[in-house]
């Protein structure tokens, strides 16, 4: 995690002197909703169904946070955004064997790139609609406290729960990212509030199980945007 937060702060520090125009940075988080979506969804709860028949699915929650980069190309009209965001996306199920009640989470850590096309709406807060497509690098995944049973129908293989999974997780995603966010004037800079949503257009896993197995993702966040003139 210190070394994905380290080449988070590089990057975006990089990337952000690039541009020696008018600009606006900032910081931003809050938290997810997250799950599964696709064929390969329904296949696999319906698999693990015929292990575990009382399986009940639960959205996962989790934090984010990041940093975005905006450029005014037509002021008060249209811009473009980049980002650089930590979140998580995966699923929870809750269910009993025997008895015995358990829950366990299948997620992966990205950190995930949008690029944003953003169109200012003329009323009150100027909100901005916003669309574009994300890159995510997955750094690291787990199946937690999670069944054998479970362990096995998820990856077909006769592994143990304490396996990294790692080794089952693609490492990159790609999707599509759309929402809205506005900003109220605070001090030398703006508050800011971002709802989106996230739609992976790639599978999540490289098991045949868990095949067509796609993210997405709810998330609200708020967070203080300043505007940098450039001097030159």
């Amino acid at each position: 995690m210190r070394k994905a937060v380290a080449l988070m702060v590089i990057i975006f520090g990089c990337w952000a002197c690039l541009y020696g125009q008018d600009k606006t940075i900032g910081i931003k988080g809050g938290f997810t909703i997250s799950n599964f979506w696709g064929d390969g969804s329904d296949n696999l709860n319906g698999r693990l169904r015929s292990e575990i028949p009382n399986l009940d699915e639960q959205n996962l929650y989790w934090f984010t946070v990041g940093l975005f980069n905006t450029r005014n190309l037509l002021p008060d009209l249209f811009s473009v955004q980049t980002e650089i965001n930590y979140m998580r996306g995966g699923k929870n199920w809750e269910g009993s064997i025997d008895g015995e009640e358990f829950s366990f989470d299948v997620f992966a850590d990205y950190l995930q790139l949008p690029w944003l096309a953003k169109i200012t709406i003329p009323v009150l807060f100027r909100p901005q609609i916003y669309f574009g497509p994300y890159l995510s690098w997955m750094f690291r995944a787990r199946l937690t406290d999670a069944p054998q049973e479970v362990v096995e129908t998820i990856i077909g293989d006769d592994v143990t729960v304490g396996e990294v999974f790692e080794r089952y997780t693609n490492t990159i995603d790609l999707g599509l990212t759309t929402g809205i966010d506005f900003g109220i004037p605070l001090g030398p800079g703006n508050l800011v509030f971002d709802f989106r949503y996230n739609l992976g257009a790639i599978n999540v896993f490289n098991t045949a199980p868990a095949a067509s197995v796609r993210n997405y993702l709810f998330l609200l966040m708020a967070g203080y945007s300043i505007e940098i003139v450039s001097s030159y």
